[in-house]
């Protein structure tokens, strides 16, 4: 399988901290490992969609549990369902990868005071050749699809690669989410090339 569709699984492998741990009796009060439904630690994806559910451990009832990517928190849940995604989904389109290596790191609070971890890595990869150009890739899906709104006063005037770009989370955004163009959906390698443009830090 794939590491695109290993993301995109809605249903993926139980996964532990790569850490020994004695009975739970045993175990310290903070940082046990968390089970989490989730990619494989290490895991190589072209699409920033990714799954990351956790297990609530025997005799354990969540409180809260806190996500970050690289330090940084992207999301908080204090009641079920507790995955990552909005509203508790366990799908998340994880807008905040750019191409590379990233930690994500989840925590789990209970009831009872006990702390649980655990933490991934994933590769972010391009699904092209290299990072897409606004030259070479991204102009012409603007002139054709774009332009006639954003270039005219109907909307935010886009009209230039400075102004594009300084505009990047909303543009890439509005075109994953299917919102822009308003009137018809993109082609998928069209969404595609201007997600990897946005996510390879928009040269021009």
């Amino acid at each position: 399988m794939s590491a695109t569709r290993v993301s995109r699984a809605a249903a993926l492998f139980v996964l532990a901290c790569a850490c020994s741990m004695g009975p739970a009796s045993n175990a310290p009060p903070f940082g046990a490992p968390l089970r989490l439904a989730s990619f494989p630690d290490g895991t190589r994806v072209k699409d920033t969609r990714l799954a990351i559910e956790p297990l609530v451990p025997p005799g354990e009832d969540f409180a809260l549990v806190d996500y970050t990517v690289d330090g940084v928190r992207v999301a908080t849940r204090r009641a079920s369902p507790w995955g990552w995604g909005e509203g508790g989904a366990g799908v998340r389109d994880v807008g905040e990868l750019s191409f590379g290596a990233h930690a994500v790191r989840v925590v789990a609070h209970m009831k009872r005071g006990r702390t649980f971890s655990a933490d991934l890595r994933v590769v972010y990869e391009s699904p092209f050749a290299g990072v897409p150009s606004y030259a070479s890739d991204i102009a012409p899906i603007f002139r054709e699809h774009c332009a006639s709104c954003h270039e005219h006063a109907l909307a935010h005037d886009l009209a230039s690669y400075e102004r594009l770009r300084a505009m990047i989370p909303r543009v890439r955004a509005s075109v994953r989410e299917g919102r822009m163009p308003p009137d018809f959906a993109l082609d998928a390698q069209s969404v595609a090339l201007f997600t990897a443009w946005c996510d390879g830090y928009a040269p021009p």
